[in-house]
């Protein structure tokens, strides 16, 4: 929030005269304690299975390094800060943008795209996507843009070799998201802001 014309951590500017003063300013600085943590998997094999297993210690690293990054990402969305990543979705920094009055549960409509949209910080909008639950597929797919009575169909989401974008921003879709209905089912994030 740039209302109050105070940027990154409390630096405002002033206009001032040929040869007048300038006022100092002290931003405000905060303290930040990083402890380091890992995330582990564990697995034990035979002897073997690793000797005689056709391709088995390439396949179980594989399957491993996959498992690691779908912990990592889901932390990284719905991480608690305890012990592991906060999450997106549990930042202080979070946005959220309230349904519309009489939005029925477990929908979603146009207005609270644009309301997502419009609420994200000018500087994020080219690195920002769309996240969202596959549970919302049906209802993003149905979403479409009003055009009056002599208009044509305009699809709120467009698909285009295979990648999804809505408000010119990518879609993308994880189970790692709640489902449609609950909050965080649907994000539009810069990840670029999101420090790992």
């Amino acid at each position: 929030d740039n209302s109050s014309g105070s940027l990154f951590g409390g630096f405002s500017a002033n206009w001032v005269s040929e040869s007048g003063s300038i006022d100092e300013e002290t931003g405000k600085i905060r303290r930040i304690k990083l402890e380091a943590r890992k995330l582990a998997l564990f697995t034990k094999s035979s002897n073997e299975l690793l000797a005689d297993g056709a391709g088995f210690e390439q396949q179980l690293t594989s399957v491993l390094t996959a498992a690691a990054g779908w912990h990592l990402d889901f932390a990284f969305l719905r991480g608690t800060g305890a012990g592991q990543p906060r999450g997106v979705l549990n930042d202080p920094a979070l946005v959220s943008v309230s349904k519309e009055s009489g939005q029925a549960a477990t929908t979603i409509v146009y207005e609270n795209l644009t309301k997502m949209f419009a609420r994200t910080h000018t500087a994020s909008v080219g690195n920002s996507v769309w996240v969202a639950n596959p549970t919302c597929i049906p209802q993003l797919l149905g979403l479409s843009v009003d055009v009056g009575t002599g208009g044509s169909f305009i699809p709120a989401m467009i698909e285009s070799n295979g990648q999804f974008t809505m408000l010119t921003r990518p879609v993308l879709f994880t189970e790692k998201l709640p489902t449609l209905g609950t909050v965080g089912d649907i994000l539009l994030a810069d990840f670029s802001q999101y420090t790992v």
